[in-house]
This record gives structure tokens, sequence and C-alpha cells, in this order.
């Protein structure tokens, strides 16, 4: 490899030799983090939550349709970061909505998390019947729903309780 450094005016192109270098692979998850309170009280934060839950179903929508050309692995992906933001959608919105949602869920473009309102930090404090019935909303019965998979959708979660999940490779 070479490199060429200049400094006031001067320049040099110098041979460098690097050893072997790992190649990486980052894979990026698109998804949410909201602080429920912190901001805006829980009726606002579900709102807005609601209306992330709509852009994301309108960009799988725009690349799931076939005369976009977009590749599988092309195609937008989003994952929810708990799974009560899901819970008051299926509240909140029409059953169009709500089955536009189950569409980008069962297509594993929408991955909804087990945690039902991503209290990782009971891990410290709860038992684990508690930590397993708190997951049980967005892995079983949330999945129910929308007529998904238990671990929802393209890609096991680190926020999904490992017992719960099913054996999936990545797309």
């Amino acid at each position: 490899m070479d490199i060429t450094a200049s400094l006031g005016g001067q320049s040099g192109t110098y041979a460098l030799n690097l050893p072997y270098q790992k190649r990486w692979q980052v894979d990026l998850m698109n998804g949410p983090h909201f602080d429920n309170g912190y901001h805006y009280n829980q009726q606002i934060t579900r709102q807005i939550l609601s209306a992330y839950v709509d852009q994301a179903v309108d960009q799988c929508n725009t690349t799931a349709d076939p005369s976009k050309g977009y590749a599988d692995g092309e195609k937008f992906r989003w994952t929810t970061e708990a799974s009560w933001l899901v819970n008051n959608y299926l509240q909140d919105r029409s059953a169009a909505q709500v089955e536009a949602l189950a569409k980008c869920v069962r297509s594993g473009q929408i991955e909804v998390l087990g945690s039902y309102n991503n209290n990782n930090n009971l891990q410290d404090l709860a038992g684990s019947e508690q930590m397993i019935r708190s997951l049980a909303k967005g892995t079983k019965d949330l999945a129910g729903q929308l007529g998904g998979t238990e671990a929802g959708g393209p890609l096991p979660s680190c926020h999904t309780h490992p017992a719960l999940l099913t054996e999936r490779q990545p797309p």
C-alpha cells in the first residue's frame, strides 16, 4: 500500500506493508429508544411511539414493493424497543393499520422484542418466573395477535429471554 503525505508544500509517497487485518462485519439494528416519562408523559409518549410504528410500516411497505426493485437484504427492517409500544398500537389503530403491521412482522421486516417495557434492569431484582411472565406478552401473546412466531422477527434480540427464542438464522 502506498501512502502519500504532504506538509508545507512538500509531499512524499511511502510504501507501507500492513499485516493481515481482520475483516469485520457490523450489523446495525434500526429501532427507537424512548425513556417513558423522561421527555413527555405516558400518553404523549404512546402517541409518538405509535407514529414511529406507522413510519416503520410505511418504509417496510415501500421497500417490499416488487416494482421498487429492492433485494431482500436492502429492504427496510425495524426493531421495536419493547412490546409495550406494539400493544398500545394494536389498541389505538384501525384494523387495517394493525393488519399492515402484522404483515411486516410476518415478513420479518419488523421484529417485536419480547421485553414488555424494556425492564432489563429487573434481572437483578426479579425472580426467573417474574422475568419470564414479563416477556410472555411480547413473545407469545403479541405473536399470536400478529400471526408471527414467538420470537417476533428475523433476528433474535439481546432483549428477548433466550429460553423463549426459536432457532433463527440472520437473513
